[in-house]
């Protein structure tokens, strides 16, 4: 999938609210499909290797994410909420967007004001359909974080940091950094920066690759798979 063509913005969507303090930011969460994939035998911490291409699709979730900053709260005093158009998506923990934030206060949270972090998903993507919904929403939330709060991340550290929250996060988070052009610059044009990656190990050691043009189409049988 090429790059959208859309105005240059290297700043948070919507940016600070003269009147709250808050910031914002929308990063578009992609689908991603599998154009093969081998696996192996059954290692012994449970994990099968694998060797795939993986693609980038323009299909997409919305996540938006607003920090609001309190001076009722302590430097670092960061709560989390969650909400989403899916009323059968939980909103704690289980959540990999959730997860996510917490991720973030948990490594850099000490060094913000207290506050509010508000997560909106407009979800598009079939829940346990295989094409990483919710890897990319926990990968745009790290995105997100790391703009609103201009921690300055090299993509290499945010790909590390998905790592903890599952096998397909470090791609999602390539691949939005190609697509999304609110991210910082050192993000959007490393690297590693790619919409598909050729990925081996447990999935998480990624190659760019060169990805595949043509249209797609996607069949959601009436199946969950977890």
């Amino acid at each position: 999938m090429e790059r959208t063509r859309r105005r240059r913005r290297n700043k948070p969507d919507g940016g600070p609210s003269p009147h709250s303090g808050a910031k914002k930011i929308m990063v578009r969460s992609y689908a991603k499909i599998n154009l093969s994939i081998d696996v192996g035998e059954r290692q012994p911490d449970g994990f099968h290797p694998v060797d795939m291409i993986m693609q980038q699709i323009q299909f997409h979730d919305d996540v938006t994410v607003v920090y609001q900053p309190s001076s009722r709260r302590e430097r670092g005093d960061i709560t989390v909420s969650l909400q989403s158009n899916r009323v059968y998506l939980p909103s704690d923990e289980r959540n990999l967007a959730v997860k996510a934030a917490i991720l973030m206060i948990r490594e850099y949270g000490k060094d913000q004001p207290g506050g509010r972090i508000d997560i909106r998903l407009l979800k598009r993507i079939p829940v346990a359909a295989g094409m990483a919904g919710g890897s990319g929403n926990g990968a745009a939330v790290i995105h997100g974080l790391n703009a609103l709060w201009e921690l300055g991340l090299s993509l290499g550290r945010i790909m590390e940091l998905c790592g903890e929250l599952g096998s397909d996060v470090p791609f999602c988070a390539m691949g939005q950094a190609n697509a999304n052009r609110v991210l910082p610059d050192n993000v959007r044009f490393d690297r590693m920066s790619s919409c598909a990656a050729r990925a081996t190990g447990s999935g998480t050691i990624l190659e760019p690759f060169r990805g595949d043009s043509r249209p797609v189409v996607i069949a959601k049988p009436r199946i969950s798979v977890s």
